[in-house]
């Protein structure tokens, strides 16, 4: 424009300086959008994270399961664990769709986190009882001959423990203890903390 002559310095330079600002108003958003795609990216990478975490802590259930030689599992026991497990392949899904929902990914892996977490402390509590109500039993055998009234406490024990009724078992088999031996069911209980501590 210049080298033409056609306008006015003064005028080029309003041009100028117009281009430049609407320059600059770009350079703002793009570098806004930089950002947003950067914090989108950061957030995607963290839900894929509590995913794999929460994934993991299933397949940790089902070992823990496996590893307890239970007679076998009560029916809410599994419904958890396999809520817990939709939970996570809804929040994988979420975190697949394109757009990608951002909120809605959170908002899953919330719900997943819930149920995982509900699983694992009621898978664990489970084990616990079930190990202590063996153990309760198996002692309590020795006194089985003697008293007739604590052999068929422990008969209904060993019955709601095959028939996965772990808290039934223990509580049966220690409140028959109890009334033998009183204090048993609490040196029992050390004897297996003891034994997990070390």
């Amino acid at each position: 424009m210049i080298e033409q002559e056609e306008e006015l310095f003064s005028s080029i330079r309003i041009e100028i300086d117009e281009w430049f600002a609407d320059y600059e108003d770009w350079e703002h958003a793009l570098n806004d959008f930089d950002e947003f795609l950067h914090n989108l990216r950061k957030d995607e990478l963290e839900a894929r994270d509590q995913i794999t975490t929460l994934k993991n802590e299933i397949i940790q259930i089902r070992q823990q399961l496996q590893k307890s030689n239970l007679p076998g599992i009560p029916h809410y026991i599994n419904e958890l664990v396999n809520d817990g497990r939709e939970a996570v392949l809804d929040s994988l899904q979420a975190l697949e769709e394109q757009p990608l929902d951002i909120e809605r990914v959170n908002q899953s892996i919330d719900k997943a986190e819930k149920l995982v977490g509900r699983a694992v402390e009621q898978t664990s509590l489970l084990v616990d009882q079930a190990q202590l109500a063996e153990r309760v039993i198996q002692y309590a055998n020795r006194y089985r001959s003697t008293y007739p009234l604590l052999a068929a406490q422990i008969s209904e024990a060993e019955a709601a423990f095959l028939n996965y009724d772990y808290e039934l078992a223990l509580e049966k088999s220690s409140k028959a203890l109890e009334e033998i031996e009183p204090g048993a069911l609490k040196r029992l209980e050390e004897v297996m903390t003891d034994t997990t501590v070390s």
